[in-house]
């Protein structure tokens, strides 16, 4: 991982994620706008069923 190692719940759900071959993208996003942006970028891009979690 990029910017070094880390630990917690959050690390070890990303890293279950890649270690299972899953693609995961994080996006930080500062403003509520940013973030309605961020999830219908990331809609119009996935899947047919365009689902997304959050955690």
């Amino acid at each position: 991982m990029g910017a070094g190692v880390k630990e917690g719940r959050f690390a070890d759900l990303v890293k279950s994620a890649l270690n299972s071959g899953h693609t995961v993208l994080i996006v930080h996003a500062t403003t509520e706008a940013q973030t309605e942006i961020a999830k219908e970028m990331i809609k119009n891009s996935v899947s047919e069923t365009g689902a997304i979690q959050s955690v």
